[in-house]
């Protein structure tokens, strides 16, 4: 049986610092942001690539905080 859909987009770290960067740096919303980066043609597909931002954003500002470091996701005790 042949596999249907899509496959998940691949983007690389500078891209994902990039648009972060432009971002806070231009005081864009998250909505503003999806709109200059990716060209979307509803609401529905723009609230997917709006998760996807939320997401980058949060990792950035964990490691910005963290010195660069990925949180244990179970910290030991």
């Amino acid at each position: 049986m042949k596999k249907t859909g899509r496959t998940n987009k691949v983007y690389s770290a500078e891209f994902k610092i990039s648009v972060i960067m432009d971002m806070r740096e231009n005081y864009l919303s998250h909505r503003e942001t999806v709109r200059k980066y990716w060209n979307t043609q509803n609401r529905t597909e723009e609230d997917k690539y709006l998760r996807t931002l939320k997401n980058w954003e949060h990792i950035y500002l964990d490691r910005r905080t963290n010195g660069g470091e990925k949180r244990q996701k179970y910290p030991l005790k």
